[in-house]
């Protein structure tokens, strides 16, 4: 079976651009469960469960579209350009 391209999921992460990188976490309340886009990286969004934060990542040139609650093609997810993939870098 094919699927469109929107409703391809996957885990396995992208390449981290170094060792010390470091993104926050979503806040993810004891009390509920939703889906959130990450707020760094338009291609990863986050599933929270009671309190867990379980990160997903897109597949090549997808976009989480939290409209739909799924990957999707970039010219249909309005994405904040100015907070895409930008890190906190921690210095020893």
């Amino acid at each position: 079976t094919t699927y469109p391209a929107s409703y391809i999921l996957t885990d396995v992460p992208p390449p981290l651009p170094s060792s010390n990188v470091y993104k926050p976490a979503v806040d993810c309340p004891p009390t509920q469960s939703w889906r959130v886009p990450d707020p760094y990286d338009c291609s990863i969004y986050h599933d929270c469960y009671h309190g867990t934060d379980l990160v997903s990542y897109c597949p090549a040139q997808l976009q989480y579209n939290p409209e739909k609650q799924s990957c999707d093609h970039a010219q249909n997810v309005q994405c904040n350009d100015n907070i895409n993939n930008e890190y906190i870098l921690i210095c020893d």
